[in-house]
């Protein structure tokens, strides 16, 4: 196997350099001589490794602890430092007043059109009680919610701060976001105040946050103040007695307010890790250990201490943003926050941002990495970057290139590169390389200390040479304390797969040196004639090449090997995609890592499908590498003839998968075979045949299924049945065309009805995974207008696309509407949240149905078919629900 991490020991301390990090320092004072030692010793007596740790950091505690740990309601619940309490706010300002540091710089910002300021402890302690004080008399108090949407700013540190400091919990939003994600975090966590700006500058361009801020609070009951900072001075919509200006607010307030006491394990920060579809996953982080995993790891891995200047090139939705912070403060150093992107207004700017501001400590991610290459390592060298003496890495694996580039020009082949790679859920890191040991390219030296992490194979044991599950075996200070408002959902994601292990979702391989290396997740592998590999490793031979940009590599079916190796390849400005760079680069592939894993296909491409965090969305990259779906003129066709060959049939083109397959609304029986049998003979592809029903059963009252995959029974019919038009038709039992034969039971209402009152009659329930492509009551909108809707039942419609969208389907199509991928779901949901966040603040404003059509305006919809009808009765059935659910209903 081509080693991981391409390349040899690239860095070594030397002796001084060692013996003088705070590691190096840490254990010398517990007489330990050697990495190995450290980690083995901490994993094998975690009471003495995080007592030992807590007391070397100099954490401040208001009442001492009695027990280190306390597992006794098993390993995924940890208690830790019982009987201690601490305040996180305290601990990463007040004690530096104490210690005499109040003049110096806490926090140096610098905007995206160039303006900075300069915070000192001391005037960053005034306004961070300022607005702790200010949050009191809006009514916050011990354990309330506070969802923070900023940019990075002093506002942002100040925000995250002075929630701490009164024992309440903030909920950080990427600032990029649009409102229904910021909706749908606020909703979670039932926050109670939300912090906000009028705006920001990105790329030159205003960013107009108070508007989306808006949307998000209106679809929000739970947010009773909104928070202004002026960052920008533009005019912005407001809402009387809802709103605030934060610097008016907090003028009012004194510089002074304590700092309330938490238990160590109390929530402070609830941060989300699902994106901005499905239903969010909020990560719980407490007070103290939150702090003591961030304070630890970038204390002994990144070698901040007081003085250093920290940088990292995040976001405060991202948990570096709060952890850039908290180290940063937490050490009595300077954080520094930018507003703007690392090559605006010129290539430059990142590296003059570190002259200007003397950085010492620097993160990047890969991608930003491969993103500044372009421009030319020429904008590197003309700024004197001497201030840096570590750089950090985290968020993705590496390619050598870029990481060479990295350490060759900003380090100048004399620092460190700290990869590091932990998650949300963590507080920090797994593994890490570190300042007092070897690296080689893109690699981590090892588990972190305290982290009992190894690398399992399918049988749940330890490998060494080949790609296994990233798992942790302990548990840590740190460890989210769950997901908000659902423990069931993190037991299910963390420790399901074997017992009291946790599986973290990543691909990790450790080398014949001991050195470990990040393979991507787990759901990304790739298995090729029975050999499991991460995609990183062959996109690393592919960004090897002169010509390459950035690749994506999924694997899809193949005959013979089982899985087959696909690369989607960027190429660099001004070069050309050609047969010959085809061949090469599959042979680049081949030579590198082993004739049998040479790609099947090399396909050129502008840009990959990337995450809001700039990850490769490769679940995207697959769904795209499917066989060929049939036009959609001719599906129309086909399902224009099911019309004639059945007078007076209704029929819907609803859904088609990634193997061509067509799925139609079929009267019956008959006109399910006559289209299975046109399908196979016009496109030679097999038929996995969606059941979609409406008021007629007769296809599938007998039970029968003509196709192998897919079952679903729309909405139509089962709302009728729930409302009590038509008796409902039984179905005991289905039996798809490869003979497998599901017993059912109960009704075509009892499995259609999926939404937060489905029962466990549900077809989800009933039918393995395997065999659904969509099982939802996913309804056209005009039925939106019905009258006879039980209470609630549009809101069980929204929940029920966020379903869908967390769903594993490829393509499909509501009954009523045009084809369409998975985003179009979610375009869907979208529309329906503006629709209801519009109408909501029309009935508050007590208007009525009339003049809510007049004032309810959605332009970017008006492509859609039947635009005016379907707004119109949109509104009515959106109306009556809002004041339903204004009425408690």
């Amino acid at each position: 196997m081509a080693e991981a991490g391409g390349g040899e020991v690239v860095w070594r301390p030397t002796r001084d350099y060692a013996e003088r990090t705070r590691l190096a320092r840490f254990m010398r004072s517990l007489g330990i001589g050697s990495l190995e030692e450290l980690q083995r010793r901490s994993v094998a007596d975690p009471d003495w490794y995080w007592d030992a740790v807590v007391r070397d950091l100099g954490v401040r505690f208001t009442q001492p602890y009695t027990k280190v740990r306390d597992v006794s309601r098993g390993l995924p619940w940890p208690r830790w430092f019982e009987g201690g309490r601490l305040n996180f706010a305290d601990n990463c300002v007040d004690r530096h007043l104490d210690a005499g540091r109040g003049q110096q710089p806490a926090i140096v910002w610098e905007g995206d059109d160039g303006r900075s300021r300069v915070l000192t402890y001391r005037e960053l302690s005034r306004e961070v009680n300022q607005l702790a004080n200010a949050l009191k008399r809006l009514g916050v108090g011990e354990g309330d919610r506070v969802g923070v949407f900023l940019p990075m700013s002093p506002e942002a540190a100040i925000a995250t701060l002075a929630v701490v400091r009164i024992g309440a919990i903030y909920t950080p939003c990427f600032s990029g976001y649009g409102a229904q994600a910021v909706a749908s975090r606020l909703q979670d966590c039932e926050a109670k105040v939300l912090l906000t700006a009028d705006g920001f500058y990105r790329r030159g361009q205003v960013v107009k946050m108070k508007e989306t801020a808006d949307a998000a609070a209106a679809a929000s009951p739970s947010v009773e103040h909104v928070v202004v900072y002026k960052r920008l001075g533009r005019e912005i919509p407001w809402t009387q007695a809802r709103d605030h200006w934060w610097h008016e607010l907090i003028g009012k307030e004194s510089g002074q307010c304590p700092a309330v006491p938490v238990d160590f394990d109390r929530p402070c920060l609830i941060i989300y890790t699902s994106g901005t579809t499905g239903r969010p996953k909020g990560a719980v982080l407490t007070q103290g250990g939150f702090l003591v995993k961030c304070a630890h790891d970038f204390g002994y891995l990144m070698d901040v201490g007081p003085g250093d200047r920290l940088f990292w090139l995040t976001d405060l939705g991202w948990l570096m943003g709060p952890m850039l912070i908290t180290a940063a403060l937490f050490h009595g150093g300077t954080a520094v926050l930018f507003e703007g992107v690392p090559d605006y207004p010129k290539p430059n700017r990142l590296w003059a941002l570190v002259e200007r501001h003397q950085i010492s400590v620097m993160g990047l991610s890969p991608t930003a990495v491969r993103a500044l290459m372009p421009h030319g390592a020429e904008h590197v060298h003309a700024h004197e970057l001497s201030s840096l003496r570590v750089l950090g890495s985290t968020g993705e694996p590496w390619n050598p290139e870029p990481y060479r580039w990295l350490f060759e020009n900003a380090g100048k082949a004399r620092l460190p590169i700290i990869n590091y790679t932990g998650g949300t859920e963590i507080s920090g890191g797994i593994l890490s390389s570190f300042p007092i040991a070897p690296i080689k390219p893109c690699s981590f030296t090892g588990p972190i200390p305290g982290m009992a992490a190894e690398c399992f194979g399918d049988d749940g044991r330890p490998v060494r040479g080949q790609v296994g599950e990233l798992v942790v075996t302990a548990p840590w200070p740190g460890m989210t304390q769950g997901f908000w408002k659902d423990p069931q959902r993190y037991e299910e994601t963390y420790w399901s797969r074997w017992p009291d292990v946790w599986v973290h979702g990543d691909w990790a391989y450790v080398d014949e040196d001991g050195f470990w290396f990040i393979q991507g997740r787990s759901d990304d592998t790739l298995k090729i004639a029975g050999k499991r590999l991460g995609p990183a490793e062959v996109e690393s031979v592919l960004v090897s090449h002169e010509a390459v940009a950035e690749a994506g590599v999924v694997g899809v079916p193949h005959e013979v090997k089982g899985e087959a190796i696909v690369c989607f390849v960027v190429l660099r400005p001004r070069q050309r995609p050609s047969e010959a760079l085809r061949g090469e680069l599959s042979d680049l592939v081949a030579r590198q890592m082993g004739k049998a894993l040479k790609p099947e296909r090399v396909l050129f491409t502008r840009d990959l499908p990337k995450t809001r965090s700039a990850k490769i969305m490769r679940r995207v990259i697959r769904a795209a590498q499917q066989p060929a779906q049939p036009p959609v003129r001719e599906i129309t066709k086909i399902a224009g003839e099911v019309y004639r060959f059945r007078n007076n049939a209704h029929y819907s083109v609803f859904a088609v998968t990634p193997a061509g397959v067509i799925a139609t609304d079929p009267i019956n029986a008959d006109a399910a075979r006559w289209l299975k049998d046109e399908i196979q003979k016009r496109f030679n592809q097999p038929v996995r045949y969606v059941i979609y029903s409406h008021d007629h059963a007769d296809h599938i009252s007998g039970g029968e299924v003509f196709a192998d995959t897919a079952v679903v029974v729309a909405h139509d019919f089962a709302k009728r049945a729930i409302v009590g038009e038509k008796r409902p038709t039984a179905i005991p039992q289905v039996t798809f065309s490869d003979g497998l034969t599901i017993e059912l039971g109960g009704t075509v209402a009892q499995l259609a009805y999926v939404g937060k009152n489905h029962s466990d009659n549900s077809i989800v329930v009933r039918f393995p995974k395997e065999r659904i492509l969509f099982a939802v009551d996913f309804i056209p909108v005009e039925t939106l207008a019905f009258r006879d809707f039980p209470d609630g039942y549009i809101y069980d419609w929204i929940e029920s696309l966020r379903m869908v969208e967390a769903m594993d389907f490829d393509v499909l199509a509501p009954g009523h509407g045009p084809l369409g991928r998975k985003a179009h779901v979610g375009m869907f949901r979208q529309y329906l949240e503006e629709l209801r966040d519009q109408v909501t603040a029309v009935v508050r404003q007590g208007k009525s149905i009339e003049e809510a059509k007049q004032l309810v305006k959605m332009p970017k919809y008006e492509k859609w078919g039947n635009y005016e009808q379907w707004l119109g009765l949109n509104i009515e059935g959106m109306y009556r629900y809002v004041q339903l659910y204004r009425r408690g209903n």
